[in-house]
């Protein structure tokens, strides 16, 4: 008559009590021991880890990685955006974008004129207002809030009156 309190585990052969063993709904009992199962779990969640290319999860302190897998991939992107690492100081920086002024990482302000696209809409916003069109109107027909688009023509009246007011 064999004891039903105890099973052989299918992976390590050993014969343990059902306590063991993770247990599905009071009825079903696992072929493998709770350990080797947490083993196998483990070896599975590295190998998806290397699958996927390192860990889905980011520490919040930079240089502090959850695997070296993401360690190394990383690296290996912030170096082939033009990045370089300062060593001594563990910081990641661009010439040109982000620089290290007294040991800390500085954004250099870069400016940009607005695009062609901003200065067409700008236009039409501006003309749209001269023909006499409210600007809760204009903001519905070119899909921009009221207040942007009284921003936009307050900003445009105080440099075209700036203007203006050289010239005389």
């Amino acid at each position: 008559m064999a004891n039903l309190e105890y099973k052989i585990c299918k992976t390590c052969r050993e014969n343990k009590h059902h306590s063991e063993y993770y247990i599905y709904k009071g009825i079903y009992v696992f072929p493998n021991c709770k350990a080797c199962t947490s083993k196998k779990d483990k070896e599975n969640h590295k190998k998806e880890v290397e699958k996927k290319g390192g860990s889905e999860f980011v520490h919040s302190t930079p240089g502090v990685f959850a695997c070296p897998i993401q360690k190394q991939n990383t690296f290996k992107i912030l170096k082939s955006l033009g990045y370089q690492l300062n060593e001594e100081k563990n910081i990641w920086w661009k010439p040109g974008v982000k620089e290290i002024v007294d040991g800390k990482p500085v954004f250099l302000k870069l400016r940009k004129g607005p695009g062609k696209d901003k200065l067409k809409l700008i236009k039409k916003i501006l003309q749209l207002y001269k023909s006499g069109m409210t600007g809760k109107k204009i903001a519905t027909k070119v899909n921009l809030s009221a207040t942007t688009v009284y921003k936009i023509i307050r900003e445009n009246e105080e440099s075209h009156k700036d203007s203006g007011s050289s010239n005389s």
